[in-house]
């Protein structure tokens, strides 16, 4: 009898020891099933009546994952919900085994090395995911109601587009990138770039108007010509964002997003779709900032040398300015594949920077203002501000410099 015990607790201790670390995908009945709050949670979105086909298929898929998936460990804020779920799990892996399998001991051999700069990292944050989640798990904020239901919270307009009886809500987009005094857009095709953004508390989105947003960012994009002649842009795009698109009310976090269809139904923020892929132990894209003396570095660096997966890789540094230089924070956090946007000619080659507003109405409270950005790390001409607006949609902006390395200060809003 004793035998036997032992050989039961022995078998529950190396199943347990094997999935302690939270890396790999697990065995056994999802969560869902012996959780009576997410099946609440998965019951109350299963309610929602999205307006449009893509939203209600998008809806569908992320039942279906929260119906597969096993989830170590849930804290619930008082604006939104987080899930600690396996890597080998998230979102652009629990469909795709073989590859989360190649990329695990990379990923256990980086966590375990940068375990201390992951939690510096987390204390920039509402949720520090190196210490409230388990070792190798991925923190994903469950999907709010705007996530699943509004389509301004699940698209971005190409700026080439124009507004049409299907899109209206591009009418209310003013953008601003770094230009040539003669009007030109400052694109640089190189492997890696970088843009900095300070203040990220200023923006700012009023509780009363939930679909607008203000962001800053960079991002890559190549234009190609089809058969049609017509433009199609593809990118890779990182940043700041003030919007209720994530928590329950206003707030401002980073953000990921990826054009590979034109800006069409594939292409969306975080992990709203399989997409990009997360490092374990990294900051939850949505997640408010909390650290307001901390200044921002994002950086992006086309890998294609052999012991990476060929992709776009984006690191985020944070500054404090109120500490010495040696304070500063660097994390990985994670990578968008290049197979997304086969064929080749669709990778996304220019970097730029630029910020983005939209407001559903001029003067209702939407701002940006306040952010240090250098949209051409590598070019040494003369540099503007260009803005472009829709409908009459205008915003106050001016310009001005800022101390190195930030360069150019953009204030936009209204």
């Amino acid at each position: 009898m004793k035998r036997t015990h032992l050989s039961i607790l022995l078998t529950t201790l190396l199943s347990s020891h094997a999935f302690a670390d939270g890396f790999s995908a697990q065995n056994g009945a999802p969560t869902i099933t012996r959780s009576p709050l997410l099946q609440q949670y998965v019951n109350t979105i299963s309610s929602y009546q999205p307006k449009t086909a893509l939203l209600k298929e998008r809806l569908q898929k992320t039942i279906s994952y929260y119906k597969r998936t096993h989830i170590l460990k849930t804290v619930n804020k008082k604006d939104y919900t987080v899930d600690c779920i396996p890597f080998a799990e998230q979102p652009a892996l629990i469909d795709n085994p073989a590859l989360a399998q190649s990329l695990l001991p990379t990923m256990i051999t980086s966590t375990k090395n940068h375990l201390e700069e992951l939690k510096k990292m987390g204390d920039n944050f509402d949720f520090n995911p190196a210490t409230e989640c388990p070792l190798g798990s991925v923190a994903i904020l469950r999907p709010s109601k705007a996530m699943l239901t509004l389509k301004m919270a699940n698209t971005k307009v190409s700026p080439d587009s124009m507004p049409t009886e299907d899109a209206p809500l591009a009418s209310g987009y003013s953008w601003e990138q770094g230009m040539t005094p003669l009007g030109d857009l400052i694109s640089i095709p190189t492997q890696a770039n970088q843009a900095y953004f300070k203040g990220p508390q200023n923006q700012f989105v009023t509780p009363s108007s939930p679909d607008d947003h203000s962001l800053n960012q960079f991002w890559y994009t190549t234009d190609i010509t089809g058969h049609s002649h017509e433009e199609k842009t593809y990118s890779v795009e990182f940043g700041i964002i003030a919007s209720a698109y994530f928590t329950s009310t206003p707030s401002t976090s980073i953000f990921v997003f990826a054009s590979i269809d034109n800006y069409g139904g594939n292409s969306c923020y975080n992990l709203m779709c399989p997409n990009f892929i997360q490092a374990p132990g990294t900051t939850p894209l949505g997640v408010p900032i909390t650290n307001k003396n901390s200044d921002f570095v994002f950086q992006v660096t086309h890998a294609t040398s052999p012991g990476f997966q060929p992709g776009y890789y984006l690191t985020l540094i944070t500054r404090n300015t109120l500490a010495s230089q040696q304070n500063n924070s660097t994390t990985l956090l994670g990578y968008y594949p290049n197979s997304l946007y086969v064929p080749v000619d669709r990778l996304p080659k220019n970097f730029s920077a630029g910020a983005e507003v939209f407001a559903d109405a001029a003067g209702n409270g939407t701002i940006m203002y306040g952010n240090y950005a250098n949209p051409c790390v590598g070019y040494n001409g003369l540099k503007q501000i260009g803005l472009t607006t829709r409908n009459g949609n205008n915003f106050t902006f001016s310009t001005s410099m800022g101390p190195p390395p930030y360069g150019l200060i953009w204030n936009f809003g209204q």
